[in-house]
């Protein structure tokens, strides 16, 4: 089932339904939220926005990582699977294993870079 799904929204058969949002909220930390269909916050995104914006992050950088996250859950939203389910695939579905450490590694990755010395250009 969800190879299929995922063939079909690769090959442009299919497209993810647009349920669920991305809002600005009124706090820095964080600065968005991820809803799901029913306009709460999903849970498990919340935390990891926090952190980003906690880690001084750009709210640019919150909001794609929460554009990012959105897409995510509507794909599995779309085949009824739960965060903690998917978190379990590792490698049911091509690239799932591969998105998910990467999602995770982005943090690492953005706080890495934005603690490196600044470079004189001369300019």
């Amino acid at each position: 089932m969800t190879s299929h799904v995922r063939n079909q929204l690769m090959e442009g058969r299919a497209v993810l339904p647009r349920v669920g949002s991305v809002v600005q909220l009124e706090t820095q930390h964080p600065a968005y939220a991820v809803l799901d269909p029913d306009e709460k916050p999903v849970e498990s995104v919340t935390p990891y926005l926090r952190d980003l914006a906690l880690n001084d992050n750009s709210p640019a950088t919150s909001r794609s990582y929460a554009d990012d996250l959105l897409r995510w859950f509507r794909f599995l939203w779309l085949l009824n699977v739960t965060w903690d389910k998917a978190e379990h695939w590792l490698g049911e579905v091509e690239g799932i294993d591969s998105t998910l450490t990467f999602l995770r590694a982005k943090q690492a990755e953005a706080a890495r870079l934005t603690k490196r010395p600044t470079t004189n250009l001369g300019i």
